[in-house]
């Protein structure tokens, strides 16, 4: 089982090296897309949005689209097409060896599942007779919003659903580690960690939420009318727009020392998520983008995934450590893969403060925390029994060095 899964974390370093050169590029197009029905043609556009999985240990990035459903399990040299021709899809998300998408057809909005990636069944529970609009999963438990009665909860893959009395017209549903997000049109945003039992209403002035992301202790959301962002648990909201000539956020992504952000219209902008002018003054990111329309985005590695009106697009950011220096004696994780404990291990020079930071396969900023170094060897315990199953990669910075390293969870 270590074998297969230290092979898993290979395959997504493979996906991660897809664009060399440091601009966009549209991994549709030159590759040819083969349909289950046997006819080949290119992966379809628009795309509503993206998702990894690692499903049979195997890691997969999923282009849900208008018109179908699309896979690739190498890097986009090719593409599957796993989903209902008549289908608008919405997302995919997994929960521990079961795959689920929420997809628009002519009988409604339904609940698909599946165990290998290619064979999909609606035969789950019934869900509610409200209009569906987002899922989630936090590897525990499943999560479908309701355009306006709230949100349902499954705890064994669908075949039974509770209503959850929560977050009424929400627009979107997020998973960042175990912990839930909710958020409305009227702009309030909840918050769970305990699998949707409670929430948390941590409020914002920003109406109709549409992304979020964790950067450190700061929760910043994506709206129609920008970012918004809040560092001291929903008390105060501040608006984080400076030259952000963009509107309506699909997507906000931490990656190394940057968080960019997708719009519909504008392309994707980033701006530096360290330091003290942190999330404060953006820029454009569109280098030979060839559609502005970006409905999502994620990161896989180093590399950016934009899904488009006209495709999927890549950016190969540069910044993951080599795995030569991630041979290096001076820092490691053990066990790993790890169960339910890690613990970094760092030799220092000096005594120094610093930050440690895991992010998920796609990019997502899962946990932080301060730490103090001393001179010597320093350890470091790292909360793995608060993740779910899959490759994370832990990123420590003392003063001014940086290191990362990739682990994997394993149950």
């Amino acid at each position: 089982m270590i074998t297969s899964l230290l092979r898993s974390a290979a395959l997504m370093l493979a996906v991660a090296t897809v664009a060399a050169s440091a601009q966009w590029q549209l991994v549709n197009t030159p590759f040819t897309l083969r349909d289950l029905s046997a006819s080949t043609t290119r992966l379809e556009a628009p795309i509503n949005s993206l998702s990894l999985t690692n499903l049979n240990n195997t890691t997969t990035l999923w282009g849900a689209g208008k018109t179908n459903l699309f896979r690739t399990r190498n890097g986009a040299q090719s593409w599957d097409s796993a989903g209902l021709k008549t289908a608008n899809f919405i997302r995919v998300v997994q929960r521990g060896s079961t795959l689920f998408t929420l997809a628009k057809t002519s009988a409604g909005t339904m609940v698909y599942s599946s165990t290998d990636g290619q064979i999909w069944v609606t035969t789950l529970g019934q869900v509610t007779d409200d209009e569906l609009t987002d899922i989630t999963s936090n590897g525990r438990v499943i999560m479908i919003a309701g355009k306006t009665k709230g949100l349902y909860k499954s705890d064994n893959n669908g075949d039974t659903w509770r209503f959850v009395d929560v977050a009424q017209n929400c627009t979107m549903l997020r998973s960042i580690g175990s912990t839930i997000y909710a958020g409305t049109t009227e702009g309030y945003l909840f918050r769970s960690s305990d699998d949707g039992g409670t929430w948390e209403n941590l409020g914002c002035t920003c109406a109709n939420i549409t992304c979020i992301t964790t950067v450190g202790n700061s929760i910043v959301v994506g709206t129609p009318a920008g970012v918004c962002l809040t560092t001291n648990g929903g008390e105060t909201w501040l608006h984080r727009n400076n030259n952000l000539f963009a509107q309506h956020i699909t997507a906000l992504v931490q990656a190394g020392d940057w968080l960019y952000a997708a719009s519909a219209g504008q392309g994707v902008w980033r701006t530096l998520a360290v330091g003290s002018n942190r999330i404060n003054q953006w820029q454009p990111f569109n280098s030979s983008l060839g559609n502005l329309m970006v409905s999502d985005m994620v990161l896989a590695g180093n590399t950016l995934w934009a899904g488009t009106q006209n495709g999927i697009y890549t950016f190969n950011l540069g910044f993951t450590v080599s795995v030569e220096d991630e041979q290096s004696d001076a820092l490691s994780i053990a066990p790993n893969p790890a169960t339910d404990a890690a613990v970094m291990s760092i030799s220092t020079e000096s005594a120094s403060t610093g930050s440690i930071s895991i992010t998920d396969i796609s990019g997502t900023t899962v946990h932080t925390q301060s730490i103090t170094s001393a001179e010597g060897v320093n350890s470091f315990t790292l909360p793995v029994a608060q993740l779910s199953s899959g490759m994370y990669v832990a990123r420590i910075t003392l003063g001014a060095t940086t290191a990362v390293r990739r682990f994997v969870v394993a149950r």
